[in-house]
């Protein structure tokens, strides 16, 4: 494959990413709408540290700050176009990072030949698993691209033997592996799995000088955890590892792997997903195994065979955590992509030459439902009517929400920040610290606000004496439903319809207001 030959195939490739991201976000209409729960998160969290509170000590935040640091311009940007275009913005910014992470498939899978660089990247382009969670700003896209630069500075060149990576590569496979954890702390699979390839290639001199350029890769996160130590480790470790479990089993879990809509499309069904999903984990495996029997010494283990082992760790990783999300999975996607297009790669090269085309023929069937499954995989969310919306809580001078992402649908998140509006960043996450009682910035603001007079219901517990303190104080309020668990009771609720009066509807989002 020549150089133009490689352009063109990253700008297929590119493309076709894009169109399967970008393409039902745009056709539901619900870019500057609400896609996730976590994505309004971020950029709230964003906007806030622009505005002088830190997370951790001001605001509950239960992952790295390397998000925030991340989506900082994007909550600048949101002072000159507004918070909805601003998302916008973002959630392009993702997509884009996902057409580069297919493009960087490619490319480490290009001295494998061609066959092996167009599986592997259209695989990552179109597949649902992966395209639902970069079509906003999730953390996996952010993981995936940290973990690819990494594979990709230390691939092994043809004709290069066992010599080790070099030592730029191992800089910039620390640093990388070192960013992943400062986006999530997931990524300390990664940096295992990536510690131990330098490890066996190029020694332990090699891991120390790795591990120094980890913690450059880390400093994001480690510059926001600095300000309060203590309260960084509760929220980012503490909280997060004495989290209930979430029920999804583990058989659902490896489902996900082949479709992220494998726990409720009867068509795929959970039994031929997870079936799909076990043959996954055995091809993780199978390089590995190979390796093994041919007694090698890890030294001169291929590349795939550390992209299996990297997949699974990662794997173990997503079926031991106690949170889960079908987006999650998408973390394991750079992996078995590569493991995919490597395999189509060696298939390449030992069929005869009269078998290839109907092995094209039938690649390029398969590639039909690949794509159809990429572009219907559920992540596209739900479309708003912006400017309605936008007018209504500019009539407010604070507008409630307890999901972020309304909040920047209205163009109020920064407004109401400037003002010092009371509002909660993750109130989710608020919910797990004070499980597992921890104390929280949000509740001692609410305790100073019901010692300042009273009116407070009797008996609420704290997460509802928050949302009572933020809503006393605020005169409309964003509401999708009164009695989910991300909002408030029928208790809490009770004393909202005495105190507000729902006006209008857009679209599933109750418009309140507060009573004369």
């Amino acid at each position: 494959m020549g150089s133009r030959g490689v352009v063109v195939l990253a700008l297929v490739l590119g493309c076709l990413a894009v169109a399967v991201r970008l393409g039902p976000v745009l056709h539901r209409g619900s870019l500057r709408g609400v896609i996730g729960y976590d994505d309004g998160v971020h950029l709230a969290a964003a906007q806030h540290l622009l505005a002088g509170d830190l997370p951790y000590t001001d605001f509950t935040f239960l992952q790295p700050g390397g998000v925030v640091v991340a989506l900082a311009p994007f909550a600048a940007l949101a002072g000159l176009v507004g918070d909805s275009w601003a998302m916008a913005a973002a959630r392009i910014a993702v997509v884009l990072l996902g057409a580069v992470n297919a493009v960087l498939v490619a490319a480490i899978l290009r001295s494998r030949g061609w066959a092996a660089s167009i599986v592997g990247g259209a695989l990552y382009a179109t597949w649902g698993t992966i395209t639902i969670a970069e079509r906003t700003v999730y953390l996996e896209p952010l993981l995936n691209t940290c973990v690819l630069v990494a594979l990709l500075a230390l691939r092994r060149r043809p004709g290069a033997g066992s010599v080790g990576p070099a030592p730029r590569a191992v800089a910039v496979a620390g640093a990388m592996a070192g960013l992943a954890v400062a986006f999530k702390l997931w990524g300390a699979a990664d940096v295992l799995a990536l510690g131990a390839l330098i490890g066996a290639r190029a020694g332990v001199r090699a891991v120390g000088r790795g591990a120094l350029w980890c913690l450059v890769g880390l400093s994001p996160a480690l510059a926001l955890a600095a300000a309060d130590p203590a309260a960084a480790w509760r929220n980012v470790v503490a909280i997060q590892r004495g989290r209930e479990a979430n029920p999804t089993g583990a058989l659902e879990r490896i489902g996900t792997l082949v479709s992220p809509a494998a726990l409720t499309d009867p068509t795929i069904g959970p039994a031929l997903a997870a079936a799909g999903g076990l043959l996954l984990v055995a091809l993780c495996a199978a390089p590995l195994i190979r390796a093994v029997r041919a007694r090698q010494a890890p030294r001169e283990w291929s590349d795939p065979v550390w992209w299996g082992l990297l997949a699974l760790a990662q794997t173990a990783l997503l079926l031991l955590a106690p949170s889960w999300g079908t987006h999650y999975t998408a973390y394991v996607g750079p992996a078995l992509c590569l493991l995919l297009g490597a395999g189509a790669g060696r298939l390449a090269t030992r069929l005869p030459s009269d078998a290839r085309p109907w092995a094209v023929a039938g690649g390029a069937v398969l590639a039909v439902p690949l794509v159809v499954s990429g572009v219907v995989a559920p992540g596209w969310g739900r479309p708003l009517d912006n400017e309605p919306l936008a007018a209504f809580a500019r009539q407010h001078e604070c507008t409630w929400s307890a999901t972020p992402s309304l909040l920047a649908a209205a163009d109020a998140g920064r407004r109401q920040i400037r003002a010092g509006c009371p509002d909660v960043v993750d109130i989710f996450g608020v919910r797990l610290a004070l499980d597992a009682g921890s104390p929280t910035p949000e509740l001692a603001a609410a305790e100073a606000r019901a010692a300042d007079g009273p009116g407070r219901p009797a008996g609420l517990p704290p997460d509802e004496r928050i949302i009572w303190a933020q809503l006393a104080d605020a005169r409309a309020a964003l509401l999708t439903n009164q009695l989910s668990r991300n909002e408030m009771s029928a208790g809490l609720e009770a004393w909202l319809r005495g105190e507000f009066a729902q006006v209008g509807r857009n679209h599933y989002t109750g418009l309140w207001e507060r009573l004369p």
